[in-house]
């Protein structure tokens, strides 16, 4: 880090430290309002994930395969969706919390310390101005004086000079010129002590008191830095701390997707259906007999599913359905 300071490099910039600090300002309100859209997304992400999932869910004619691997599978996905959206609204809560109005509050705070900051330069430099409007009405005012004194000066020796001259003009002009001389040396010795005065000011302005403030506009400045730095950390951390259960919940599905197994579909498809015998050979039959019973049975089906040996359950009994007509 660098030994000089605002107060000694930027003394003649103020214009430019002015522009500086308040654009400082404009890019802590953007990040805030940054931070507060992001929220709104994430929030609004976590909603679409529940959305989603009601929207897919299985419905009721679709239950029947919830055994077989593949459905599982996407059961389980489902079901971590809800859980990752539940990390965003913890991500949005953090968020809101730790940064958006921490941000807020850092706008706020350094909003406040500039402006004071920034009074207090506008009063400065009205003194400074104040010194200098002294000085120059103690300069023009001796200036005046003297230039009197010299007329009063040149007044006498021409009178003095002249053999028409009373006495009493004599005397009289003699009074006036030392009258302005007087007058003169009064003005020297106020403008004498209003360049000092000034002089002391003036140093006291440019080694001290104007280094100083914009000293305190750099701690303010760097204080503002050092805050939405610490701010844009807890960003990440926040990120961080929910990466990891949100990559728990992808394992979860991608343990689940392993475990797919078309062997075991087939097999499970298999076991849910009663084995019947084939259908028999057809009989000719000829005209105007009756088909044999066997022929009958031929064309109708036996045949049970899972499900409707499910339905036939009544009271814990097993009811043979007769077979369809």
């Amino acid at each position: 880090m660098s030994d000089l300071n605002w107060g000694e490099t930027l003394w003649d910039q103020w214009e430019r430290v002015q522009e500086h600090t308040e654009n400082g300002l404009e890019f802590t309100k953007k990040c805030s309002e940054f931070v507060r859209d992001r929220i709104k997304m994430e929030q609004e992400y976590a909603k679409n994930l529940r959305r989603l999932k009601k929207q897919y869910r299985l419905k009721n004619a679709e239950e029947d395969a919830a055994s077989f691997t593949t459905v599982k599978t996407y059961n389980v996905f489902l079901d971590q969706l809800d859980l990752i959206a539940r990390d965003h609204e913890i991500l949005a809560e953090g968020l809101q919390e730790k940064v958006a109005d921490k941000l807020r509050v850092i706008h706020k705070e350094t909003t406040n310390n500039r402006k004071n900051l920034c009074n207090s330069a506008t009063q400065l430099q009205h003194e400074y101005k104040e010194w200098q409007t002294v000085l120059d009405r103690h300069q023009q005012k001796y200036e005046k004086a003297a230039k009197e004194a010299e007329f009063a000066s040149q007044a006498f020796a021409k009178v003095n000079e002249d053999m028409n001259a009373t006495k009493a003009q004599v005397e009289k002009s003699r009074n006036q010129m030392n009258h302005r001389q007087d007058l003169m040396e009064k003005a020297k010795g106020d403008y004498i002590i209003a360049v000092e005065t000034t002089n002391n000011n003036q140093h006291d302005y440019y080694h001290q008191r104007w280094p100083g403030l914009l000293n305190q506009m750099q701690r303010c400045e760097e204080t503002r830095i050092e805050d939405v730095k610490g701010v844009l950390q807890d960003n990440c951390r926040l990120h961080t701390s929910v990466l990891p259960h949100i990559t728990s919940c992808v394992q979860v599905m991608s343990d689940t997707a392993d475990g797919i197994s078309p062997a075991e579909d087939s097999d499970l498809l298999m076991e849910e259906r009663n084995n019947q015998p084939y259908p028999p050979d057809h009989q000719f039959i000829e005209y105007g007999m009756k088909p044999p019973p066997s022929a009958l049975l031929s064309h109708g089906s036996t045949r049970k599913t899972k499900r409707d040996r499910k339905k036939t359950k009544i009271f814990g009994r097993q009811l043979e359905v007769a077979p369809s007509r």
